[in-house]
């Protein structure tokens, strides 16, 4: 699966089966305000353990990727740029600093936020705010994704703090062979010779929501 940074709404194809701030959603009632504030982008995540029992979070170099030659697991993510409302009201605005976050999904939202975004009612995304909520956890955690109807352009200052945040592609770096080897993940450069052993199952892939929780 190649990583894609130049999608559409169009482009989101759902089933059912460095300097960037990752929005984590919290469960609650109030669920988590959010604006979309830019096209999704497909990712592909290897998650490794270095020598010391670290995650490490590496992204899918696709075709030439020395962890999908060796059968490693791949995780497809969909992201997005989102201003994070969580201390936002409608009377006071915000009651912080604006920030534009990285919200990292699988289908299981992208698929609803993509239903809005398709409904001529509420198009671009751009203009109304949406509230995910979280409910459960591990692999019951169940989200529910709710479009405000009352609309309003970006402000000034959104704008601004949106033009100065790094684009997705510049976030998902792709890593070079030294800098894996540097990762200190076992089989993959350590000791020089230490060449991974190369897996005979198949890679398996997982769009679930849930893959925080393994780590």
């Amino acid at each position: 699966m190649a990583n894609n940074f130049d999608m559409t709404w169009n482009d989101v194809k759902t089933n059912d089966g460095n300097g960037a701030e990752y929005l984590t959603l919290v469960s609650g009632k109030m669920g988590n305000r959010i604006r979309v504030v830019g096209n999704p982008a497909q990712v592909d995540i290897h998650w490794m353990r270095d020598v010391e029992g670290n995650i490490k979070r590496i992204v899918c170099a696709g075709s030439k990727c020395v962890f999908c030659e060796h059968g490693e697991k791949v995780n497809h993510r969909y992201q997005i740029l989102v201003l994070d409302k969580s201390e936002w009201d409608s009377e006071d605005g915000y009651k912080g600093d604006i920030k534009v976050k990285i919200l990292e999904v699988g289908a299981q939202i992208i698929k609803q936020i993509k239903s809005y975004v398709m409904d001529a009612d509420y198009g671009d995304p751009k203009k109304y705010d949406f509230v995910i909520t979280k409910e459960g956890s591990g692999r019951d955690t169940k989200y529910s994704v709710i479009a405000k109807p009352n609309k309003s352009d970006l402000t000034e200052e959104e704008k601004e703090a949106i033009s100065n945040a790094p684009s997705l592609k510049e976030v998902n770096k792709i890593l070079s062979t030294d800098e894996i080897s540097n990762l200190n993940i076992p089989g993959y450069g350590v000791g020089g010779d230490d060449v991974p052993v190369k897996k005979t199952e198949q890679k398996s892939k997982s769009d679930a929501d849930d893959g925080w929780d393994e780590f």
